[in-house]
This record gives C-alpha cells, structure tokens and sequence, in this order.
C-alpha cells in the first residue's frame, strides 16, 4: 500500500514583513533628522551669537536641494531598488552630520550640516522606504506603511529625550556627533542587510499570497500608469495641490514649535517631555489608521488627517502657560499628525499603481518640498518681527483647511492607466 504524501498547506513567512520591518528603522533615523533640530536653536544662539534665521537657514537649503535630488532618485528606486542608494546616503550624511559639530561660522555650518548633511541623507530617506513598502503591499498596504511610517514617531520619541540629555550635560556640538553616528549606523546597516526592490525579485507575490492561492483567486488588479497618463488627469493635480497647502507648515512646526513652547511660552525641559509625548501618540496613531485606511477610500482617510493636524494648531495656540494644555496639545497634535506621510503613499499608489510610483512620486516632489524649504525660514523672520509665533500657527492652520477642501475633490482618477493583472505564480 502506498504511503500518504502530507503536504503542508501552512503558508511561509512572507519576506514584505522584513522590509516593513527596515523601513520601519530607517524611519526611526532619517525621520527624527526635522524633529530634533529645534533643540540645537536656542544653545547655538547662545554659543555662537547667530540669529534664528541664520540658524534655521540651513534646513532651507537642504529641502531646496531635496527638490533637485528626489525627481531623480525615484527612477532609480523603481529600476534598482535603493539598497545601494541608502547605504551610501547614510554614510556620507551621517558623517557630514558629525562634523557640523565643528562649525564655528554660518558658511561651515550650511556646506556641512546643509549641504552635505541633511539634504544627502534625506534625498532617499522616506522617499525610499515608502515606495519600496507600497511595491510589497496590495491588498495590505494599510497596515504596512502604517507599520513602516510608525518608525518616524518612534525615532522622534527615543533621540529627542536622547538628544536633549546630551546637549543638557555635553553641549549641542556633541549632540549633533551622537545623532550623525546614529544615523549612518541606523540607516546603512539594515538597509545594506536586508531591504529588497520588489517581491518579484525574491519570486514571490505582494502581500504574501501563496501561488496556489493565486492560480484560482488573484491578488487584487491594479491599474498601472505612467508618469505621462498619470499628468493628464484632474485628480492628481489636485492632489499635488492639497500635499503643497498642507506640507508646507509641517518642516516649520517640527522646527519651530520647541523654541516656541520653551522660549515664548517658558516651558523649559517640560517642552522636551510634551514634544516627545506628542511623537507617542503619533505612533499609536500610525498604527490604528494603517488597518483603518484599508476600510476607508484614501481621500477621506487624508482629509480626516489634515483636520487633525488644524486641531492640533488650534489647541498650541492656546496653550497659554498651562501645562494640562500643553499635554492636551501632545494628545490632539499627535494623534493628529500621526498617519500624514503614510496616507501620502497610500493614496498615491492607491490611484496610480505599484510599477511607476517612485517616478511619479518622485517627479512631482519638488513642489511639496519647496514649501516645506520656505516654511522654516518665514517663520523665524516673523518671530524675528513680532516676538511671537502666533501670526505662522494660524496660517498654518488655514493653509491646513485648504488642502482638506482640496483632497476632498480629488476622487479616484478615472480609467486611463493600463491594467496590470496579477503577477503570475513564481
């Protein structure tokens, strides 16, 4: 009598996991570079006599160089992968990062932290992880970036408390040595270790699906567009149009709101503890709207986060010097903030389709990242002119109102790209 054949029908662990899994900590790195740079302001104007202006320029220059670099690292990603992009950004920005430390005059401090720093680093940070994740996801997309983009909250909650104790007890030119050493051994190694292109390269589907599984029940069809069909429709111009209006703000926020809170409204090291509380919440937040956004169509996900982001504004400027306000803004503001840059993803694979998004994505970034350039600088001029933050919170806060109208009337663009059907089994 012949032996019964068991075969094991237990599906194996799926490789997109890993990869949500190194975006998740090259989030936490490349992510924390804008929400700690506010604790560097008010030691370097005591030490070095700079304005905030002066200081807060730097960031300017970065972002302005990110809307020359990101148009061409998208193509790059789509057709390579970025594990070598990452692991050589990493190195050399975090280098650069370490050795700002030693800048003594403006010039040094731009070239250094600027220039070689912040703007290599951040040239395939997010950007990168983003559209490798959305490549690995379907049907689970959601969650995944959720997880992913988790990381940017939980890098913001362990260097600011870090950061902080450092610039306390050695001053900010060790802190900016500790968070370049940091970033170049966070970022390189688990991207050179791990991080993939696609699934297809490994032989797998997205989302895990098994190939027998496949061959009767296809993983969900996509429509695929490219850079040119995707330009022609109403939808994403109007999306391009809510991300400018509400990016804007958000690089001036994370820069500006500790110098806020410890100088004009004299919170001290509380300040520190509210801001990290705030990135807490972010990353709950995070987490619940990754299942969430799997369930709701993108563009409402996004106008519910951007009405989060304007309650969050409206309750900082009316912190006064309370401190059960100052935890009440940690709780809206985070919470609010939480899944901004995920649904960003989502909503535009969502739309556009997996094979040419990081093109797409990565074309139309500098528009979104001019304003994010400007945003920094405008609001220290206008602290430098009126003493107060309060005229930038609340243009912050309408510019915010916009891009919800605007995201609103951006509905799923209408058939015009080409239709992919499910990879075939491997």
């Amino acid at each position: 009598m012949a032996e019964a054949v068991v075969v094991s029908t237990k599906p194996r662990f799926f490789y997109g996991w890993v990869i949500v899994g190194v975006s998740m900590m090259i989030n936490m790195m490349s992510g924390s570079l804008a929400t700690v740079f506010g604790l560097f302001i008010i030691p370097m104007q005591s030490e070095l006599g700079w304005s905030r202006t002066t200081i807060v320029f730097t960031t300017t220059i970065a972002a302005l160089l990110g809307a020359v670099t990101h148009p061409l690292v998208g193509p790059i990603v789509d057709r390579y992968g970025g594990r070598v992009l990452m692991v050589a950004t990493a190195v050399v920005g975090g280098t650069f990062i370490a050795l700002s430390s030693q800048a003594h005059v403006p010039w040094q401090f731009y070239l250094l932290y600027g220039v070689l720093g912040t703007a290599v680093i951040q040239s395939a940070g997010a950007q990168v992880t983003s559209v490798v994740v959305a490549k690995w996801f379907v049907a689970k997309r959601g969650r995944a970036l959720g997880f992913a983009f988790s990381g940017l909250s939980l890098g913001s909650f362990v260097m600011i408390p870090t950061l902080t104790l450092i610039i306390n007890e050695l001053g900010w030119r060790s802190g900016f040595v500790v968070m370049g050493v940091l970033l170049a051994v966070g970022i390189a190694l688990p991207a050179g270790l791990f991080l993939r292109r696609n699934p297809e390269d490994m032989g797998l589907l997205p989302d895990g699906v098994q190939p027998a599984a496949a061959a009767t029940a296809p993983p969900r069809e996509e429509q695929s567009w490219t850079l040119g069909q995707a330009l022609r429709t109403r939808t994403l111009w109007l999306l391009l149009a809510a991300w400018l209006f509400a990016s804007f703000p958000l690089f001036a926020y994370f820069i500006h709101v500790i110098p806020y809170l410890r100088g004009e409204k004299e919170f001290g090291n509380l300040a520190n503890v509210a801001w990290t509380t705030w990135f807490a919440f972010a990353f709950a937040s995070k987490l619940v709207w990754g299942y969430l956004s799997e369930h709701i169509p993108p563009r409402f996900s996004v106008a519910a986060c951007f009405l989060g982001e304007a309650a969050g504004l409206v309750v900082l400027l009316n912190v006064g010097h309370s401190v059960p306000m100052l935890f009440l803004w940690s709780v809206v503001g985070g919470i609010g903030h939480g899944p901004f840059a995920q649904l960003q993803t989502l909503i535009w694979a969502d739309y556009y389709g997996r094979p040419f998004l990081g093109t797409i994505r990565g074309v139309l970034s500098p528009p979104t990242i001019l304003g994010p350039a400007l945003a920094p600088l405008l609001a220290a001029y206008v602290f430098q002119q009126q003493h107060s933050y309060r005229t930038v919170w609340l243009l912050f806060v309408v510019l915010f109102l916009v891009g919800t109208l605007l995201v609103l009337l951006a509905t799923p663009p209408k058939a015009g790209g080409r239709k992919v059907p499910a990879p075939a089994p491997p």
